[in-house]
């Protein structure tokens, strides 16, 4: 019921054994998960502790950025205490952390470039997506489609800012890259980075069909005719190890 061990034992690899993430165990896309879960070990030792305070620390941050939106979205603070109090009865568990964080945040800084569509914003646009995808890959990609539409939505309206929006998407684009490129790198030289994709693309595809997300919804099914159910494989397991070839 609970995924949480699954990735303190990769980051004990990660500590312990100087394991690399994509070369030496499967790592279905969240390198810097894995990688903070190793460095508060390192710090609190063989126990919960440091994933305990770290994963609290960043989940409250989330709650407080959603109740500091919802206030000035509806100009009311019993409102935004409404929300935020729904928000923290939704009991988020605490792996779980970067989806309460980074939504909020970049949720939060779509907000500041609507307010003032800079060249910096546009940056801390790029960068906190960048961020998000490291801790989880599909978190910078829901992060990118905000972005995007975002920029899109203050800048298609008049002819005259097309050349603008242009740029602020390459802006945004470099940014991007620009993060993320470091970690690239170095999942490259460790592992591959055609490795990497296999791995990730093998987990979405899988999480696809256990959560039934790739299923069209039941009203499509009834205008375009039958539809061909998708069912999970069954006995799937966990693989801890990964390797390109299996030596008897």
């Amino acid at each position: 019921q609970n995924d949480h061990f699954d990735r303190l034992s990769r980051a004990r690899q990660i500590l312990r054994y100087g394991d690399a993430p994509f070369r030496d165990f499967f790592d279905p896309g969240y390198l810097l998960t894995l990688q903070s879960s190793a460095a508060v070990q390192a710090v609190f030792g063989d126990n919960l502790l440091g994933d305990v305070l770290f994963e609290t620390a960043l989940i409250a941050l989330g709650f407080a950025l959603t109740f500091r939106l919802a206030v000035r979205a509806s100009r009311s603070v019993p409102l935004g205490l409404a929300f935020a109090a729904f928000a923290v009865a939704a009991a988020p568990r605490l792996y779980d952390f970067d989806k309460v964080w980074f939504f909020a945040l970049g949720l939060a800084l779509c907000w500041r470039y609507i307010d003032r569509p800079t060249v910096g914003r546009a940056v801390l646009l790029g960068a906190g997506a960048a961020v998000g995808a490291l801790f989880r890959y599909d978190t910078g990609v829901y992060l990118t489609c905000a972005a995007v539409v975002t920029i899109l939505r203050c800048h298609w309206s008049q002819r005259a800012q097309r050349g603008t929006m242009s740029v602020r998407l390459a802006v945004y684009l470099g940014a991007l890259g620009v993060v993320l490129l470091p970690f690239l790198v170095v999942v490259h030289l460790q592992a591959g980075l055609s490795t990497s994709v296999r791995q990730i693309a093998a987990y979405a595809q899988r999480e696809g069909l256990r959560t039934g997300i790739l299923r069209p919804p039941s009203f499509v099914g009834d205008l375009s005719g039958p539809l061909v159910v998708l069912r999970s494989p069954g006995g799937a397991s966990v693989q801890v190890r990964w390797s390109p070839e299996v030596t008897p």
